[in-house]
């Protein structure tokens, strides 16, 4: 008889002081494990940038799985989630992993935010803009001075103009840029006067600008010597001073754009 008893009980023994070491709830990972899960994340990164996407999702995938109770885990869904969502058009995959970046054990706030955002975002790719709207109104009240609360009210806003509810929808971008939270320097910067170039470096880089400047380069001479021939010896303004641009149809049928600029002339005095 107590061998029976022994041979019925003797398993639950054993796993007894398993269940006693288990914790109930998942602990925050070590220092040792984030610098891990760190690497890995990067080494997903450099794939990505070399067009290996797919071993890119994978890689993070084992950050996720490897380090589960990494903060770094939260990266690594993130990443996989703006991947799904904004390349594959996999919605309901990306929003399970912008929930998952959402939890509370997330102990950063912005991509929380971020996060939370993006999972209504998925809602309304999807076409379920009630979810939608009820995920948004939950990042504009849990996160009131973020910046994700202006992209909140703006698809909240989309989402009405989907129904065609126009009342709504209007009212809900009109809030959309009035949420903005700035430390006490930046406000001072902002009440300045500012400098007139706004150009980071002397020859621009940005394809666009650069073609102006290098319009000036080569017609800059031609343009100083048709307004001295027109006008006499002096400046267009560009503080008195107006541009209208149109796109227009070319020869071939190509599209054009056309740029009017008109400055008030400005002789040079003589003293």
């Amino acid at each position: 008889m107590s061998n029976v008893i022994t041979r019925l009980f003797l398993p639950l023994l054993l796993v007894l002081p398993l269940l006693a070491q288990s914790p109930k709830t998942i602990e925050r990972g070590s220092i040792i494990e984030d610098r891990a899960a760190r690497k890995l994340l990067q080494a997903g990164d450099a794939r990505l940038e070399v067009g290996e996407n797919e071993k890119a999702l994978e890689i993070w995938e084992s950050v996720v799985e490897r380090y589960p109770s990494s903060q770094i885990r939260f990266e690594a869904h993130l990443r996989l989630a703006d991947h799904l969502l904004k390349e594959t058009k996999d919605f309901d995959k990306a929003r399970l992993h912008y929930e998952a970046a959402a939890l509370d054990s997330n102990e950063n706030d912005e991509k929380r935010a971020y996060a939370f955002l993006n999972t209504g975002t998925c809602f309304y790719e999807a076409g379920n803009y009630g979810k939608c709207f009820s995920i948004m109104r939950n990042v504009i009240a849990q996160f009131p001075t973020s910046p994700e609360v202006n992209e909140a009210y703006y698809y909240i806003g989309l989402g009405h103009f989907k129904l065609n509810h126009y009342s709504r929808a209007i009212e809900a971008l009109e809030k959309v840029g009035t949420a903005l939270s700035l430390p006490s320097v930046a406000v001072k910067l902002l009440q300045t006067f500012p400098y007139k170039g706004s150009l980071p470096t002397s020859v621009p880089t940005d394809p666009l600008i650069y073609r102006f400047y290098e319009l000036v380069n080569v017609y800059g001479t031609t343009f100083k010597e048709l307004i001295h021939e027109e006008f006499g010896d002096g400046i267009m303004s560009a503080i008195d001073f107006n541009m209208n641009l149109s796109k227009k149809k070319g020869d071939l049928g190509e599209d054009r754009v056309s740029i009017t600029m008109s400055g008030k002339y400005l002789p040079y005095k003589k003293y």
